[in-house]
């Protein structure tokens, strides 16, 4: 008799069992992220939200959890409930982990695919800017520059934070989210984030002896810091990420020269949204 394959795990099982093993509310999200496939944080407490969406924990997995065995199902609620301290679990989750990347390659992305010019700002004008300016001797015959694209649109919405782009190393591939290509949105604001994804290309993230992924290193923080615009740009993403999440989750542009929420914790994450 043949055993049939169990079902892959969707995110609700994840959160069902991960709110048992851990007696929290947990939200749990699908990603592709190869360097980060197990991400976790505690959020705050939005202004205003729902008390019936908060949740104790916001966890991201990689695709590949979707056939994770039992035990290390058991490993993730370790590690999220015991941190450093589970060793063990973490050791069984890193070399099951390293034996899954094998067998999930990253997904091609066909040039048809991508996408640089969007409703009202390209992102290919944006960055022909940036590499005759900023990143001028960053990319050449040496090192050529990734390719670029809007993210789909249609994809889970966020309900706290909002990933504004991603630099994927593998697929040498820049993401921006598509929240961002709407007429509020000033194009110096996209530069930005262009700049920001783009400077991942010329300091990849690097992973430590221990297994720590840095991203952000003292050369990649010295750079942005001579950015030219990043005072103004901090102060917007500051003033506008709530009603940029709003405008994600409801696909309702923002009102052109509107004042967002001053008040509004900045939730930004430039890396690995879900695109």
């Amino acid at each position: 008799m043949t055993r049939r394959a169990a079902a892959p795990l969707e995110e609700r099982d994840w959160e069902e069992f991960l709110g048992r093993s851990l007696s929290r509310r947990v939200r749990v999200v699908y990603g592709r992220s190869r360097t980060t496939p197990l991400q976790a944080r505690r959020p705050r407490a939005a202004s205003g939200e729902d008390a019936s969406e908060r949740v104790d924990w916001l966890v991201r997995l990689h695709a590949m959890f979707q056939t994770a065995p039992p035990a290390v199902r058991e490993a993730v609620a370790d590690v999220l409930r015991g941190g450093r301290h589970a060793r063990g679990s973490r050791v069984l989750l890193e070399s099951w982990i390293s034996a899954a990347l094998t067998v999930h390659p990253p997904p091609p992305v066909r040039e048809s695919e991508l996408r640089t010019r969007g409703r009202h700002h390209d992102l290919g004008a944006i960055a022909r800017g940036l590499l005759a300016g900023e990143l001028r001797d960053d990319f050449g015959p040496h090192r050529p520059p990734p390719r670029l694209t809007w993210g789909r649109t249609g994809a889970r919405a966020p309900r706290r934070g909002l990933r504004l782009g991603s630099y994927d190393a593998e697929l040498a591939l820049v993401r921006v989210h598509p929240a961002l290509d709407q007429p509020a949105v000033p194009d110096w604001f996209v530069r930005y984030v262009l700049f920001h994804e783009l400077l991942h290309a010329v300091h990849p993230p690097v992973r430590t002896a221990k297994g720590r992924w840095i991203r952000h290193g003292e050369a990649f923080r010295r750079r942005e810091r001579a950015y030219p615009g990043l005072e103004r740009a901090l102060a917007w993403e500051r003033r506008h990420i709530d009603a940029l999440v709003r405008s994600a989750r409801t696909g309702k542009d923002l009102p052109v020269g509107s004042r967002a929420s001053r008040t509004a914790r900045r939730l930004v994450q430039h890396v690995l949204f879900p695109a």
